[in-house]
This record gives structure tokens, sequence and C-alpha cells, in this order.
């Protein structure tokens, strides 16, 4: 298989798709690659080469764990391409090859299947080049578990049909390399798909037992062989708000509106979303927040038409597994509708697992595998010599389909009534700029058609081997030109350099931190050209969200970009956005900010403006300065005990609260306060990660208040002794000095990480000796 024709085709698109960035300076950079996912893999990067293990992370959140956190991907294994690559080309490489494995590896599978050559490369096309996997590039994560989908499967099928011990080796090793990408939906849709594969795979009942408990092993296998992620995971969702559960409109954000549906067969139906005019995206009334999550949702319209070909044959043939593909299909669709269903609500409260999983788009990751094979299985049909009576009707309906085609789009070009009428019912409105914009697709989609049903009669009339191949490159063709927008790259001269921004920071924030507060959505940009690489600029420019982080700046209180924050942060977050400036400045101080850039003036006593960002949009950001901040370490000698979050919060809002001289502390009951008068000696003897080292030197009691988020694996010792760490002000941490001189030391020792590299090491022992000394079921007798 790896010498044939479809297998190196595949390939090769790829790489002529990805030709930019695989061969020119061109890389990629849009929305979350070059906002979040390549700074992280940088930092990750130049820890290691520091000879640093990258447990903690200082510049987000106030401090967070940076190993643990799935969405950085640290432990899978092309981090590695970040330690000999300049990152911007390591990320190029990364995507460009898990596009090209993505549809290799389907092919492989398809394959495996008994599929024929041209075939399984439809099905390899559709799961590697259409618009749901390309779009999960700006994504990331997902794509980097998106191969693992086919080849766990695959695995998986083959050892339940030779019982070689092998193949159930490398499908744990596929679920384990999925947990390392971090995508936790694709881990689940995987194991979900496996699981559903083993008990319809033909077997007796006894079989099918054993094959459960077979699965058992395999996940099981999987977890143990990725517990050094999995177990500081969970305890990272348990300190997060997806730990508690997130809201019901949270979990149905970005829900597919039923009138998105013609983007499946329609390319750039909502418009284009690589140009930063808000005019060339029509579709931003039919998506959550004015913008997709999932760019793309195209197959086209002759993938979707083998799918429904081969769904038609399941349904009223005997082929289990086509059933079961069609049944997969149709429940991811369904699921991805998310609130727009009567039953969602339901759903939400009563399925375990779904109140922690956002946005239910990405249910379509459950249903892309088995489109592609029975995209396959369709395209097998078609083209074989033996069903000429499947042959006729899908004759039959592929000319009434061209011909409503062909009225259709007649009708949008020279109807502006009718082009009008199609926009409102999708678009709640029409104009010109619509009507222009597809007509190219339309045109793109009809001209498409035609060509295949042309095809399908010319292999009728010939019945050659060649022509089912002329099919497959004009599916690859369709794929291609409406896949082309969907990754827009940029040259990589000065993109990822620090702006003047940064740079004004950086002298000022000492030994603090940045407070981003949000700016106004939809502002105009005075760009040079309608490339979308501007508002990655300009993002740049302002500092947006937590960009500031990836120039040194340690950030606080801003945009949760994946749900994992600590939950009392963000409570500090919200409560700081919901108040007035003059509000607002105990909570920030508390946390140690001593910059603010926002678009509003500030004039209260104790904040200094310093500049001015000048920026794109023409809206002046501010940069101030904040006297009154807290230092990260602070001798507090006005303590107040209170008993909850709730508690906390309502001190540090009351009036007259000043971090300087007012701590907020949880679980620990101060002493009455004294009329001890005396300025403690604070001295920061060592800090890096995850260790701070203070000397203190007092003549008062009082709490030692460390800025930093409060955290499982945080342990404190004075001169030598452990003492207990308390919460302090609601997200931070304490510990009780009493009068005199002290070595303080604050060490973050994430046990959790320890006991998932234990457990790692373990399974993987128990799998060597699985592979070479325990047979997994009886091989069957020869002879």
């Amino acid at each position: 298989m790896f010498r044939e024709r479809g297998f190196w085709g595949l390939a090769l698109l790829g790489l002529a798709f990805f030709h930019r960035p695989l061969f020119f300076d061109q890389v990629f950079f849009f929305r979350d690659l070059s906002l979040s996912y390549l700074p992280l893999r940088r930092f990750g990067a130049e820890l290691l080469r520091a000879g640093e293990w990258p447990v903690w992370n200082p510049y987000l959140h106030g401090g967070f764990p940076f190993a643990a956190d799935l969405a950085n991907s640290f432990y899978y294994p092309s981090q590695l391409l970040h330690l000999i690559l300049p990152g911007e080309r390591a990320m190029s490489l990364e995507i460009a090859g898990h596009v090209i494995f993505s549809a290799v590896a389907s092919y492989l599978l398809a394959r495996i299947l008994g599929l024929r050559q041209s075939a399984a490369t439809v099905s390899g096309l559709v799961f590697g080049f259409c618009g749901f996997t390309l779009s999960q590039a700006n994504l990331f994560i997902r794509l980097l578990a998106q191969p693992y989908l086919p080849l766990l499967v695959l695995f998986w099928h083959l050892f339940l049909v030779e019982k070689r011990r092998r193949w159930l080796l490398l499908a744990i090793v596929c679920g384990a390399l999925q947990v390392f990408a971090g995508a936790a939906e694709s881990v689940a849709f995987g194991f979900a798909i496996a699981l559903g594969w083993g008990l319809v795979l033909p077997a007796d009942r006894k079989t099918r037992l054993q094959r459960i408990g077979l699965f058992f092993a395999l996940g099981v296998g999987a977890a143990g062989l990725a517990s050094i992620q999995l177990i500081p995971a969970v305890e990272m969702v348990s300190q997060s708000k997806r730990g508690e559960g997130l809201e019901l409109d949270v979990v149905g954000n970005h829900s597919i509106y039923p009138q998105r549906l013609p983007e499946l067969v329609i390319p750039n139906f909502l418009g284009r979303t690589d140009l930063v005019s808000q005019g060339d995206f029509w579709g931003s009334q039919i998506v959550d927040d004015g913008y997709p999550m999932m760019l793309n949702l195209y197959w086209g319209l002759v993938p979707v038409a083998l799918v429904l070909l081969a769904a038609g044959g399941a349904v009223r043939g005997s082929r289990r597994l086509d059933l079961y593909l069609t049944i997969l299909a149709f429940v991811a669709l369904l699921l991805a509708f998310g609130r727009f269903l009567p039953f969602f609500e339901a759903l939400y409260r009563w399925v375990p697992g779904v109140q922690i999983f956002r946005y239910p788009v990405k249910y379509l990751t459950l249903g892309v595998l088995p489109m592609a094979l029975l995209a396959g299985r369709g395209f097998e049909m078609l083209f074989s010599r033996d069903s000429d009576s499947v042959g006729r009707r899908a004759t039959f309906v592929a000319w009434g389909v061209t011909a409503g085609l062909g009225l259709f789009v007649v009708s949008w070009n020279v109807s502006p009534g009718f082009a009008a009428n199609v926009q409102e019912v999708f678009f709640g409105g029409a104009g010109d700029q619509i009507t222009e914009g597809l007509r190219g697709p339309l045109l793109q989609v009809f001209g498409v058609w035609l060509l295949a049903v042309l095809i399908v009669q010319l292999f009728r009339s010939r019945v050659e081997a060649w022509i089912p191949w002329v099919l497959v490159a004009v599916v690859a063709l369709d794929l291609a030109a409406a896949g082309r927008t969907v990754n827009p790259t940029v040259t990589s001269d000065h993109f990822f350099q620090a702006p003047p921004a940064a740079e004004i920071a950086l002298q000022y924030v000492e030994d603090g931190r940045l407070y981003r507060h949000p700016a106004p959505d939809n502002l105009p940009l005075a760009a040079p050209t309608g490339e979308i690489v501007w508002l990655s600029r300009w993002f740049q420019e302002i500092l947006q969200h937590f960009i500031g982080a990836w120039y040194g700046l340690p950030v606080i209180y801003h945009a949760d970009y994946h749900g994992l924050a600590p939950s009392r942060v963000m409570r500090l977050k919200w409560t700081v956005e919901s108040m007035p400036w003059e509000r607002r400045l105990p909570l920030l101080s508390a946390a140690s900010v001593r910059l603010i850039i926002t678009h509003e003036e500030i004039d209260l006593p104790g904040v200094e403006r310093l500049t001015a960002i000048d920026n794109a949009s023409g809206v002046p950001f501010f940069v101030y300065r904040n006297h009154l901040a807290a230092d990260r370490v602070e001798l507090i000698p006005y303590s107040h005990r209170v008993a909850d979050l709730d508690e906390a919060v309502a001190a540090m809002v009351g009036r007259g609260f000043d971090p300087r001289i007012h701590a907020v502390v949880e679980g620990f009951t101060p002493p009455p306060p004294s009329d001890c008068r005396d300025e403690p000696k604070i001295e920061m003897v060592e800090t890096d990660l995850r260790i701070r080292r203070v000397a203190v030197e007092s003549r008062c009691p009082g709490a030692l208040v460390f800025s930093e988020t409060y955290y499982p694996g945080w342990e404190a010792r004075v001169n030598g002794r452990r003492v207990s760490l308390y919460r302090a002000n609601a997200a931070f941490q304490a510990v009780w000095l009493e009068p005199g001189s002290h070595q303080v030391e604050l060490r973050y020792i994430p046990r959790s990480l320890y006991w998932g590299v234990g457990i790692s090491l373990l399974t993987l022992l128990v799998l060597i000796w699985f592979n070479r000394h325990r047979p997994v079921m009886p091989q069957p007798r020869r002879g």
C-alpha cells in the first residue's frame, strides 16, 4: 500500500497545496496560531534548551501550570521540531504534515477495509482536505489529533481480525498520542468509534464480550501511557470553571445554524474569512460571535452524493459496517446543531461529560471519518462493474440534480429578485456583494457536478480503468480550490517581532504585571490591503488579550482562551470588568498590576498616563502606570479572615481595601492587630519558574502575601520548616510570619506530574513485557 499511486498521490497533493509554507518564505499565522499556540510552543522549546522542565508558566493568569495544559501539547513528538527550527517554520511543517498525515491515514484504513485504490483515494481526499479538517489548522491541537482517528480504528480493526498483539499495542500508542495532541473531544470520539467498531464487526456473543474487555484494555493502556499528561490535566480541570461545569449558553455556543447547511456543498457560502473587511463575510448573522469557530465546512457536492449513495445502500442492504458509519455521520451532524435541537438542554443536564465540552460544531469530528469512508464506499459502488442497476438509478438522479443546479445558477445570475429571496432566507438580508460573491462558488459547484456526471457516463460506455481516476482528480481540485483561503500565510519577516507597545511596557512593568482592558469589538482598521493579516498585526500592536505574555510581560485578568484558567482568577477578572475604574484599582493592585492598557481615559489618584499607542484602528490606546500596586511579595500587617471566595471578593471590593496594608485570608485566623509599626525588609533571593526564595526581616508579625496564583503543588517553608500556605486575596498565596528574620521559600512540586510519570513508565514496562511474553487470544488452528 505504501507504494500505491493513491498513497503517493495524496502526499504529492499535500505538498502542492502547501507549497508556500513548505518551499517558500511563507508561514501560517491566522487566529489562534499567532495568538496562542506558536508562542506557547516557543516557550516550551526555550525552557528545554535552558535545561528547565516547563511545569509552570508565570506569564498567564498570574501563574499557571504549563505542561499540564492539554492545549500546549507539550508531550506531543512534533514539539521537538521547535528545538531545531524557528517556531513559525516548525509550526508550518506541523500543520502541512498533519493534513497530509490525515489523508494518507484515511487512505490506509480504506484499503484495509477492501476499497480499491481510487475509492480509497477519495476517502483520503475527503478526510484530509475537506473544509472541516483544514479549518482545524488554525485551532492546531485538533489538527494534531486528527490523523489518529483513522489510525486508531485501523490498528484496532487489524487486531480484532488478525488477533496479533502488535496491532493492539499500536492502537494503544495512537490513543496515547491523541491525548498528547491535546484535543480531548477527539480522544473521546476516537474511542467511541472504536468501541462501536468492535461491536459491529461480525462475531458471536462470546467474542463480542471479549472485545468489550479488550477495548477496556485498549483504553486503560492508552490512558496509562499518557498519564504524564492526563493526571496533571485532570487536576487542572478540577481547578477551572470546566471542573465546576460550564453554563448551558457556554456549552451551546458555536452551534451550527441550520441555515449554514448549504456550506457543505457550496464553497465560501458565508463569504471570505481570510479578508479583514466585514462586508466580505456576509454570514456573520448565522454564526455565533459574528465569526465561525470552524471557518469552513465544505465537503463538496460530489463527496456528499457519494456518501448518500453508500448510506442508501447500507440502509437497503446488509453491510453492518456501512450502516454503522451512516449512523455515526448522522448523529455527528445532528449533535452539531447544538442548542437548535429541542432536546439539547436535556443532553446538557443528564449526559455525563457534556457540561465540560464547549462548542457543538466540534461534534462533526465524530462524523468526518465516517463521511470519508462512506464517500469511498459510494465511489466503489458507482464504478463497480457489477452494479449496473445502481449505476442507472444514480445516473437518473444525477441528471436531475444537474438540471436543478443549472436552473438555480441561471436564476441567480439573471434574476436579482430570485437571488435576493434566497439571501433573505439564509442570511436575513440581501445585497449585491453577496450576489457577486456567490457567483463563482455556484459556478464551481455546477461545473464540478456536471463534469462528474459526464465522467460517470463515459465510464458506463467505455468501462476503462483510468476513468475513475479522472473523477478522483476532479474531487481533489474541487477541495483544493475551496480550501485555498482557509489558512492564509504571510512572509515571516518582522511579523513575530515585539511591537513598540511591548517595548514600552517592558520598561515600566518592573516586577509587576500588565492588565489589558478588552478593546471594543469591530473597530474599523486602516489596512493597506484587504488581507486578514492586518487584523493579527493590529492585535499585536495593541497587545490585545494576553499577547503581552509572549514578549515577557506577565499578564492577568485576560481572556480564558480554552476554559482551563484557575476559576478564582477568572472570578476576579469578571468582577474587575463589571466595575468602574475607581473600584477596579484595588483588585488590580492586589494582583501587582503596574501597567494598564486601555482605550478608556483614567483620571484617578495614583494612576499616571505614560503614553498612547499608535495603531491601525485610529482609536487611541493609552498606557497607564499604577503607583498603588502591591509588590509581588508584601508583608501585610492587617489581615482579615474570610470563610470562602464570596466573602473574599466582597471584602476586596469594599471601601478602604488597600492590598499594600490589608490582606484577605482564608483558612487562618490571624491574631488581633497590634500597635507594632515597622518597615519590613524584603529581599528576593531567588526566583525562577517554580521557586521563590525571600529573605524577610521585621519586628512585626504579618501575612507574607505572594501575588502568585494559589494552586495545588505549591509548598511553603520558613527557615527550612514546612508551614501552611493559605489563600490570600481570593486567588493568591500567603504564609504567616512571626517577628524576626526569616528565609521563606515557595516551591512548586506538582505531585500530579510525578504520579503521571510513574504510571506512564509502569505502563510502558507492562506493554513491553506484554508484547514479548503474553498471548492475547488463541490463534486459529492451521491445517
